[in-house]
């Protein structure tokens, strides 16, 4: 949870977007480099963000459907609503990327982060929120209590349990409509993973 951020500034900004990539289970933002460079190649402005990533939420929650939301949106502002995560507002991921928002606008004002600032708070509207694995979970819980411009989930949402019977159902939160419209969400998952079922069954209740 204390490796690095990254912040890419593009070299000509032409698109209004923030990206903000969150890491999967035990990853780091370097790890999505490639991700991140291509993202500011078109234009975006970029971040990897670092938050406290190291609970497998799929292994610790299991098959308890009201297991998962509450740690996601603990993750996110770090106010106590589960026993099984410890993360405290200064860890979680609204804390840290404003803190990193700020810092950028003031140590490098020309290039441009202050467009996602609204005061002394992230600008929603123009964030793309993006994560792989555990980071598409959490990408599509924070995008149920604040407005995105779009949710990229890569490899995830895995939010699933074994319903009595054998058949899988969407853990509790997954289909509850929230701020951002299911228009805006996205995407992008292999055939040939493990949890795909679990994927699609959760982007069909998202």
């Amino acid at each position: 949870a204390f490796e690095s951020h990254v912040a890419i500034a593009p070299g000509r900004a032409t698109s209004p977007l923030l990206v903000v990539y969150l890491p999967g289970t035990g990853g780091t933002p370097a790890n999505a480099s490639a991700f991140l460079n291509t993202s500011a190649n078109a234009g975006a402005h970029a971040i990897g963000l670092m938050y406290p990533d190291v609970l497998a939420i799929l292994e610790d929650c299991g098959d308890d459907p009201a297991c998962y939301f509450p740690i996601r949106l603990q993750k996110f502002d770090g106010a106590s609503r589960s026993p099984i995560d410890t993360v405290g507002p200064s860890d979680a991921i609204l804390n840290r990327l404003t803190k990193l928002l700020l810092y950028l606008d003031a140590h490098f004002p020309s290039e441009g982060w202050s467009a996602f600032l609204s005061g002394n708070a992230p600008k929603w509207s123009s964030i793309a929120l993006c994560g792989g694995s555990q980071g598409a979970g959490e990408a599509a819980a924070i995008g149920k209590v604040v407005a995105l411009a779009r949710v990229v989930q890569l490899s995830g949402t895995v939010d699933a349990v074994n319903a009595p019977g054998g058949a899988l159902a969407p853990a509790t939160g997954v289909g509850t409509p929230g701020a951002t419209p299911a228009s805006a969400y996205y995407g992008f998952d292999h055939t040939g993973d493990q949890f795909h079922s679990k994927v699609v069954l959760d982007w069909t209740a998202l």
